[in-house]
């Protein structure tokens, strides 16, 4: 089976741990810098070429390893989050403070630049949400005691809609990276299109609808996110499991569940 792998070098984290300073959420890009994400992301590359397996690597971050992993496509895939590809550092932390800490961390506009060229030339395998819906009296703890990660999952689509209204990247390109890639690779069984026999997983949206990302709205119990007061174009209004209506008009039917999946 597939396996997927994230990548920052455990070893090195902890030799590195004094880098993370207390009080000053900055300081993760420090202690997590390039070297530990890339130093993992070399060696799985290794090790897939040699053992002639697939692998899937998750939330990649830096340019260094997009470069890497563009040069070994035979087998291994990789996968970018709404994340990386819009916040930047030091903006973020200084807007957002322990909110913005995520691993592998947000990184600067180096960084978030090749990613988004990456994205629009079609190069990326999937977007993830990395969803970590910690609650704000987590996240209020005096960094590095407060816990890495960010709710993602309710605006990974709005944020890819907002892109395919400016134009970056096409409507079948999200198709492809939320939907379809995931199919292909990790060879999911009746998903990924629209088809007799398969499942009729489907995201109704309407591309003129215009809103802001709000708190407010989250309906992850969590009740926060990173995106709070950004403007989007573009947006999900209903949601279709196996042929059930799960979401319309703003509200949720929690009569509707998924199922687990299965694979080929």
């Amino acid at each position: 089976k597939m396996i997927s792998f994230h990548s920052e070098n455990e070893d090195m984290l902890i030799a590195r741990k004094k880098y993370a300073k207390k009080g000053k959420p900055l300081s993760h890009q420090v202690w997590r810098n390039v070297d530990t994400a890339l130093s993992s992301t070399r060696k799985l590359i290794r090790s897939a070429n040699r053992s002639k397996k697939k692998i899937h690597v998750l939330h990649i971050t830096t340019e260094e390893e997009i470069k890497l992993l563009l040069k070994n496509r035979k087998y291994v895939s990789f996968e970018v989050t709404p994340q990386h590809l819009i916040l930047a550092s030091p903006d973020c932390y200084k807007k957002l403070g322990t909110y913005a800490q995520m691993n592998p961390p947000i990184r600067g506009t180096r960084h978030r630049n090749v990613l988004r060229k990456t994205l629009q030339k079609g190069q990326i395998d999937i977007i993830g949400s990395d969803h970590a819906p910690h609650l704000k009296s987590e996240k209020n703890q005096i960094y590095p005691d407060s816990p890495s990660g960010m709710p993602g999952v309710q605006t990974l689509l709005p944020i890819l809609l907002n892109e395919v209204t400016k134009k970056t990247i096409s409507l079948n390109e999200v198709v492809k990276l939320t939907s379809f890639n995931p199919k292909k690779i990790f060879k999911i069984k009746n998903k990924g299109l629209i088809k007799v026999g398969y499942d009729a997983d489907l995201t109704i949206v309407d591309m003129n609808k215009t809103k802001k990302v709000l708190n407010k709205d989250m309906k992850t119990k969590c009740g926060w996110t990173p995106f709070n007061g950004m403007k989007l174009k573009g947006w999900p209004v209903g949601t279709i499991i196996n042929g059930k209506t799960a979401f319309w008009k703003n509200k949720i039917n929690k009569s509707v569940f998924g199922n687990p999946i299965s694979f080929n």
